[in-house]
């Protein structure tokens, strides 16, 4: 399945490119004499596929608004700079998910306390450590796209930024799941009747 989709992904991009306009109507002559039109045509399609990942930069929008699934997308754009960094939002966001935000709401005891920021320090560590490996294979996606790339290499690195972001979301979630089960079923009684499911991300 995750074959097919990227098979289908990049289909869909060459399609983009070689259908978009500009391209089978520049006719002789076009951008000056002497000019080169296969190297030409070649930064056309470039400059259309930089344009079409960065009109896939951010894919919350595929997900219904406010919903776990659309805010844990948001932090991962956030986190890799596909979206402006908010760094109170994310502080904020970050101690909901782990309930510091709520310790005499839950009534929530010392030992539990450092347990729930141990998993959220953890969690903080490695979202930021992921972030920094999307963010350089997005540059290096940059540069290849800049130069003569082929679409072998070109899909090694989407491959790759997908597995990292689709790795950071998994842990990620792996933690709030840590996060809940720290709490007594009592405590964990009141949350669901303070909060929905999507409310983990509100800030």
């Amino acid at each position: 399945m995750k074959k097919q989709f990227f098979l289908a992904l990049s289909g869909l991009i060459l399609l983009s490119l070689f259908a978009g306009p500009g391209l089978a109507d520049e006719g002789p002559g076009h951008g000056g004499p002497g000019m080169d039109h296969s190297s030409m045509n070649m930064k056309s399609m470039q400059m259309k596929m930089q344009k079409t990942m960065h009109g896939m930069q951010c894919s919350s929008c595929r997900h219904q608004p406010g919903s776990l699934a659309a805010r844990l997308d948001m932090m991962t754009c956030m986190l890799t700079g596909r979206m402006p960094m908010q760094p109170a939002k994310m502080r904020v966001m970050m101690r909901r998910v782990f309930y510091l935000d709520r310790i005499e709401e839950l009534g929530l005891q010392p030992d539990q306390v450092a347990r729930l920021k141990q998993i959220q320090a953890d969690c903080r560590r490695d979202n930021l450590r992921t972030a920094a490996e999307v963010k350089i294979a997005r540059f290096d996606l940059d540069d290849l796209l800049d130069g003569d790339w082929s679409l072998d290499a070109a899909e090694q690195l989407v491959r790759k930024i997908a597995k990292l972001e689709g790795d950071l979301k998994v842990r990620h979630l792996r933690a709030v799941k840590d996060a809940f089960a720290v709490l007594s079923p009592e405590q964990a009684q009141k949350l669901v009747t303070a909060d929905s499911p999507d409310d983990l991300f509100d800030n």
